[in-house]
């Protein structure tokens, strides 16, 4: 089959398509249902309790932290360790998708940790069945890992150094429950048999879930290099990406960037105009948007200038942010009193005539969020630029 001819996109033409497939120029309509909404967005990450429904309230009119409670208790909606071993939320529909997905890179971290002392599948099995029915504490968990371990490792085995058995602890047929996704609080993770909720959510992985995680990840986030979806799926191999795309036939399409950059893209997913107005937006910590690139090709929302503003590599953290014109352009963070929900937003840079103003709407459309109908006010506070 003959390839496409590439499509040429400026920056600020990558800008917008991904802000466009994100519904942060135009928020999906009040009603939409959260898996629906979730499903429209792509995955949620979920390590800092408040990101998700923070990144549903930034996309959808009307949106109350009810309806993703109600879809996680149901498990419409769930959480588990996902994309690159982190915590994520995502539509149930597309959970087996995802799990599948990342099942063989973790599987090969296990076996990087284990592979040379034991078989690794059967201790995963294991696992399984330790958590279903369950749910499993962390330390219940991680107290299972030492004593198969024990019971398996040669006598003379040196230990990895396997720490708390973070890496046993991402499997992706684990699920956490739903009461460690709150908006107001945080319990003790809770682990679960996926196969518990739904006996299909379970091992062996499904063909062709790459591809179809590839076909996603561009539909959400695209136009991207092949390293931009491996980083974000956390695939480190290159020719398996390609493989996928591969896979894809006539729905991909080639883009080359203004610096020639070459990316692949959905023929059939938008690509607005450079000059679309977009709205000032409140981003969560650790929101997609911002992690959705290989870090060297980031500045399509957050200018490298700020870079270390938002993503501080000494502890892991990614710090909220505020969109102007699409862009990073300050941060933001939530305090609670007993009188107050405050939100203090750090500009970056300078900001034209009109953007405070803007900020603050968002900014106060947040706070009354939070607040949830209760007595509290909202008190929104800006730093020097």
């Amino acid at each position: 089959m003959k390839q496409r001819a590439a499509l040429r996109c400026s920056h600020r033409e990558l800008n917008r398509a991904v802000l466009t497939r994100q519904h942060l120029v135009d928020r999906l309509s009040a009603g939409t249902r959260v898996t629906d909404a979730i499903a429209a967005i792509g995955p949620l990450q979920a390590q800092y309790n408040p990101s998700p429904f923070l990144a549903v309230l930034a996309r959808v009119e009307g949106f109350t932290a009810g309806q993703l409670r109600t879809a996680l208790d149901s498990y419409d909606v769930v959480k588990a360790s996902l994309m690159r071993g982190t915590l994520h939320v995502v539509d149930a529909t597309q959970y087996p998708m995802y799990a599948s997905m990342v099942d063989g890179p973790v599987t090969r971290l296990w076996g990087t940790w284990l592979g040379k002392l034991l078989d690794v599948e059967p201790m995963q099995a294991a696992l399984l069945d330790l958590a279903d029915p369950g749910p499993r504490t962390q330390e219940e968990v991680v107290a299972f890992c030492q004593r198969w371990a024990t019971d398996h490792f040669p006598t003379d085995a040196i230990w990895p150094p396997v720490g708390n058995w973070f890496f046993a602890r991402c499997y992706p047929w684990l699920l956490r429950t739903p009461d460690t996704t709150r908006l107001d609080s945080h319990k003790r993770d809770g682990y679960l048999a996926a196969r518990a909720v739904r006996r299909d959510w379970a091992p062996p992985a499904r063909e062709g879930a790459l591809s179809d995680a590839v076909r996603a990840y561009l539909g959400h986030l695209g136009p991207a290099g092949v390293d931009d979806i491996g980083k974000f799926l956390g695939e480190s191999r290159v020719r398996p990406i390609r493989e996928a795309l591969a896979s894809l036939g006539s729905e991909i399409v080639p883009v080359i960037d203004e610096d020639g950059r070459e990316l692949v893209d959905l023929v059939s997913a938008p690509r607005p105009p450079a000059d679309l107005p977009v709205p000032v937006r409140l981003l969560p910590k650790f929101d997609s948007l911002t992690l959705a690139y290989a870090p060297a090709h980031r500045g399509r929302t957050l200018p490298p200038a700020y870079y270390d503003d938002v993503i501080k590599t000494a502890n892991g953290q990614v710090m909220a942010t505020v969109l102007v014109d699409g862009f990073v352009a300050g941060t933001w963070a939530i305090a609670t009193t007993r009188r107050a929900v405050e939100i203090t937003v750090a500009p970056l840079g300078r900001w034209a005539r009109g953007v405070r103003g803007a900020v603050r709407s968002e900014a106060e459309r947040v706070g009354e969020f939070l607040v949830g109908g209760g007595s509290r006010g909202v008190e929104v506070r800006f730093g020097p630029s």
